[in-house]
């Protein structure tokens, strides 16, 4: 909101930490504060500082594309060393009969700086146990063959299903890789781990930083003080743990599920991934004391985990630059999602289809010329929420086309209002 205060000749415009979700207004009116900077700068002949330790994957394309000037900085502030970083296969855990969610080594690490009265950050992201499948033997992962993001478990029906095309699968018994009847929902949440984490270290001083235990500003205020105060000894959170604090006597961090955050069912499940390990990664050593991180996976060997252990932003960029081409996601293509709710779920299914078909009609011309895909509407995330249902439609479209969408998509669901039916459009959003 700092972006529309009324400021007489308007010179720079810093936008810290640019990568984050939170610069997206998801309410209306809906707006990308990078894009609104950059054209507020354009205007007043200003400039804008977009800063982050790990810049999303659209902004770093820009300076790629030479749209924007890249200014890098490799090292620490007062030349810190950087934190110890080890990968945690718990594959390995599991054939030692350790069951439990902290590996053997975090274990040790955490009772040692405990021993020397240093402080300990546990993350765990919160949205991870949104239903993914894998397998605690080899780290397989079910994934959509046409999307390559996670299938999301569901109860009902026991299937798995892609939240962008629909498509659908039986839970399977047995791991289809290694053959292991450890497959199985990923449930794990912070709360079951602050109460392992109590009996393991008993004595301990311990807090949980989350969107449950943090009920208003005050309670953030004071879980922060009295960590930076050195009143807490172990702090348990989620992705508020990512967000540049800078405690010197924190010594071990660890990231007790990467896999939690590769396989959310989102197309930059990779992207937000590398830059929670990295951020989180930070919070280690920022003193004098060494810091020591440990990533506890079932999938070691994943690039995305491999690049955040050696601090390789180039690694990932190419890696996952290449995927997103291959598999048409941005910033190489636009995605279009149209979200129709109502508490009429029948008319909302109807509604649903008979828009998808006025679609469909308007932009044939795109689909024979290949610049668009459009695709069948889905059941949202969480169909019912609020006594409202809700379906989504995804649209696939190139940047050059992206201008004429819109005017269809004005025309089939601005132009006139769908009675008793909302409407809610986003561009390139990650949220389903």
């Amino acid at each position: 909101s700092a972006l529309f205060a009324p400021i007489d000749n308007l010179g720079v415009i810093v936008i810290d930490e640019e990568h984050e979700d939170t610069y997206i207004s998801g309410t209306a009116p809906k707006y990308n504060t990078v894009e609104v900077a950059i054209k507020m700068a354009y205007m007043s002949g200003g400039k804008v500082i977009l800063g982050s330790a790990t810049p999303s994957l659209n902004t770093y394309h820009m300076a790629m594309t030479g749209r924007i000037e890249l200014i890098e900085m490799n090292k620490r502030v007062k030349e810190a060393q950087m934190p110890e970083i080890e990968i945690i296969n718990m594959a390995d855990e599991l054939d030692k009969g350790n069951n439990s969610i902290i590996s053997e080594v975090l274990y040790e690490s955490i009772r040692k700086s405990l021993k020397q009265k240093e402080q300990v950050i546990l993350f765990l992201n919160k949205r991870g146990y949104s239903g993914f499948v894998s397998c605690k033997k080899c780290g397989y992962t079910v994934r959509c063959s046409r999307c390559d993001v996670s299938m999301t478990y569901h109860l009902v029906g026991n299937i798995m299903k892609c939240h962008y095309c629909g498509s659908a699968k039986r839970m399977p018994g047995k791991c289809p890789r290694c053959g292991s009847d450890k497959i199985e929902q990923f449930s794990a949440g912070t709360q079951h781990v602050e109460k392992l984490i109590n009996n393991l270290f008993p004595h301990a001083r311990i807090e949980r930083m989350d969107l449950d235990s943090m009920t208003d500003t005050e309670a953030y205020e004071n879980i922060y003080n009295d960590f930076k105060n050195k009143k807490i000894d172990i702090l348990i959170g989620t992705q508020m743990l990512a967000k540049g604090f800078d405690f010197p006597n924190v010594t071990t961090v660890g990231v007790l599920s990467a896999d939690a955050l590769l396989n959310l069912p989102f197309y930059n499940a990779s992207e937000k991934t590398f830059q929670l390990i990295t951020q989180v990664s930070g919070r280690a050593g920022r003193g004098d004391k060494i810091g020591r991180v440990y990533i506890q996976t079932y999938e070691p060997e994943n690039f995305i985990i491999k690049a955040a252990k050696n601090n390789d932003y180039d690694l990932f960029l190419r890696q996952e630059l290449k995927l997103r081409k291959e598999f048409a996601f941005p910033p190489f293509i636009n995605i279009i999602n149209i979200c129709l709710i109502s508490k009429n779920e029948e008319e909302l299914v109807k509604t649903a289809h008979e828009k998808y078909l006025e679609v469909k009609e308007a932009v044939k011309e795109m689909v024979k010329e290949r610049s668009l895909l459009l695709y069948r509407p889905v059941p949202h995330n969480i169909y019912k929420l609020n006594n409202e249902y809700r379906i989504n439609l995804y649209i696939k479209v190139s940047n050059n086309r992206l201008a004429d969408l819109k005017k269809i998509i004005r025309t089939v669901y601005m132009e006139k209002d769908i009675e008793n039916i909302k409407v809610s459009i986003n561009i390139n959003t990650d949220t389903i």
